[in-house]
């Protein structure tokens, strides 16, 4: 999904949550969350990676004409990602904080 697409969505009522997800490295990636599903952001259209921000700011910048009111930033434990005997079942929730989308 581009930037352009996303903005149409949102302006119809589509998209039910924005979130920026942050990474180990301070990479922020972008995801929408409509009702079909979850996709992220990328910078045209036909890319296959997704658009990246090296902090929550510069991703909430780049967001800011989105016709939503709010943005939750997520940060999932780093540690649910190594180790035998992790799953979806016994993972830490991830810290979710919601943002105005325009300061």
């Amino acid at each position: 999904m581009t930037l352009e697409q996303l903005q149409e969505l949102a302006g119809q009522g589509g998209v039910v949550e924005l979130n920026v997800l942050s990474h180990e490295g301070s990479i922020y990636l972008v995801e929408a969350v409509t009702d079909d599903g979850s996709q992220m952001l990328k910078k045209q259209l036909g890319d296959s990676r997704p658009w990246t921000f090296r902090s929550f700011e510069q991703a909430r910048r780049a967001l800011f004409d989105v016709p939503l009111e709010t943005i939750d930033l997520v940060h999932n434990n780093v540690y649910d990602e190594i180790g035998p005997g992790f799953n979806a079942e016994n993972r830490a929730p991830a810290m979710r904080l919601t943002y105005p989308l325009r300061p």
